[in-house]
């Protein structure tokens, strides 16, 4: 349908709240019904994009002291099919080196773009529309060349820098330490909505999601790249790890506008080197509950004003508000059963970090350019359920439970609409394709599942 046509389906005003009374699980199965798009409308969004109040693309807090990272230049070692191989990887010591290699190839900038007068990043990890809800936190120890002290750090990526928001005691540190590995940092994510909410509307909550998800995959992969893994921590409940980060104030502002930009607790994950036991897979609730009220260090800096007026959308404070996570029972996250499953490192696999510092959106498909069957299957492969960064022990996996979404493929056929079947024995080459018979392009049809009118070569997936 001609964009013209879809726009008078959109709605500029705000749906209400979801109904009140409802149970956490109610709101969210409410929420992803009513931002769903339909044949003939889109999900309910402002309709056009408000260039005045485009949010700034970085967080950062003024005052705070800034902890500069090395770029620590991408090298021919490892190669990308080690990262999926468990104990192929010597783990690297923690040092400024690591800390600075694992946020630049994590969640640093990775290009500049310019187009007509306007410029704009491209960051490592990918974010549905380039916007970049997702802020990153490092929880850490001393560490050799960067830290003196324990400390709470917010990555800013435009200057690739660590602000100090607040330094622990070496006490309060070992505490945390005492159940985890040795060697161990935590690295939180967070996100702020309301950069999605500008463009997207109320289907904001879904992309921040998506986000989150490859902001995990990619602090894992630079952590694998390095011979260390990486654990999402789920037996801390949001609210505690907020007052250590310092962000729960932000959600209690009585500045509406200040509120809408508040940063929402999506993970924590617990790096250490690759093969050390784990003393527990969770935290103990009391611990952070004790780190997060009492004695804790003033914070430093302040959040940066992001847009200068905001669009409200009630229903994604309603489904923030049931998705934040409380303290969950360790006995639930005991780890899922893993087939034994391994592929050879290929001789001509790429460099593993030029490949990370490369990736971009795939929105141009040539039709001609392919791939192997066994490139294929091999990358399928790693999207099985427990097969990403797979480790020896179930203990160790990435994710804590099993994966309940399964990855599915949908194929764009190459159909060219209203293009007639050629009489028999006339015009049977294809000038694009000389290898494709023009008889192998369908002609005009009702669309059947599976099938696509519009025409092309390629792929795409969808999860």
């Amino acid at each position: 349908m001609p964009f013209r046509l879809m726009q008078k389906y959109r709605s500029p005003e705000p749906q209400a709240p979801l109904r009140p009374a409802q149970s956490p699980l109610d709101i969210v199965l409410d929420y992803h019904q009513a931002t769903k798009h339909a044949p003939y409308r889109y999900a309910r969004s402002l309709g056009y994009m408000d260039w005045d109040t485009q949010p700034d693309p970085f967080r950062r807090y003024r005052g705070a002291p800034l902890l500069p990272l090395d770029e620590i230049p991408p090298t021919a070692d490892p190669p990308y099919g080690a990262l999926f191989q468990p104990g192929s990887i010597a783990p690297r010591p923690l040092d400024r080196d690591f800390i600075s290699q694992l946020f630049y190839d994590s969640l640093a900038l990775s290009a500049w773009k310019e187009y007509g007068g306007s410029r704009w990043a491209l960051r490592v990890n990918p974010s549905s529309g380039n916007l970049h809800p997702t802020e990153g936190y490092l929880i850490s120890g001393p560490v050799a060349g960067l830290l003196d002290s324990p400390a709470v750090c917010h990555y800013a990526p435009d200057v690739h820098g660590l602000e100090v928001r607040r330094t622990l005691t070496s006490g309060q540190w070992q505490r945390l330490l005492d159940q985890l590995p040795h060697s161990t940092v935590l690295v939180a994510l967070t996100s702020i909505v309301w950069r999605e909410t500008w463009k997207y509307g109320e289907r904001a909550f879904r992309y921040c999601m998506h986000d989150v998800g490859h902001a995990l995959a990619a602090v894992a992969i630079a952590a694998a790249a390095m011979g260390w893994q990486a654990r999402l921590l789920e037996t801390v409940s949001e609210a505690d790890l907020a007052l250590l980060l310092g962000v729960a104030d932000q959600v209690e502002q009585q500045d509406e506008h200040l509120k809408l930009e508040a940063e929402h607790l999506d993970g924590l994950l617990a790096l250490y080197p690759s093969g050390d036991s784990t003393r527990s897979s969770s935290f103990n609730r009391s611990v952070v509950i004790d780190l997060a009220t009492t004695a804790l260090r003033p914070l430093a800096g302040e959040p940066n004003r992001l847009s200068n007026d905001h669009q409200f959308w009630p229903i994604i404070d309603a489904v923030a508000e049931a998705t934040q996570r409380q303290a969950v029972n360790d006995d639930l996250l005991r780890g899922y059963p893993v087939p034994s499953l391994s592929l050879p490192v290929h001789p001509s696999s790429p460099p593993a970090r030029q490949l990370i510092r490369q990736r971009r959106s795939a929105v141009d498909m040539d039709g001609i350019t392919g791939m192997s069957r066994d490139a294929f299957y091999a990358a399928m492969h790693r999207v099985l359920p427990g097969q990403f960064l797979r480790h020896r022990s179930q203990s160790q996996q990435l994710l804590p439970v099993e994966p309940v979404r399964r990855l599915r493929l949908f194929q764009r056929l190459p159909v060219r609409p209203h293009v007639p079947r050629p009489r028999r024995g006339i015009g049977t080459g294809n000038r694009r394709h000389p290898g494709l018979s023009r008889r192998a392009i369908p002609g005009p049809s009702r669309p059947g599942p599976g099938r696509c009118r519009a025409g092309g070569y390629g792929g795409a997936l969808h999860q």
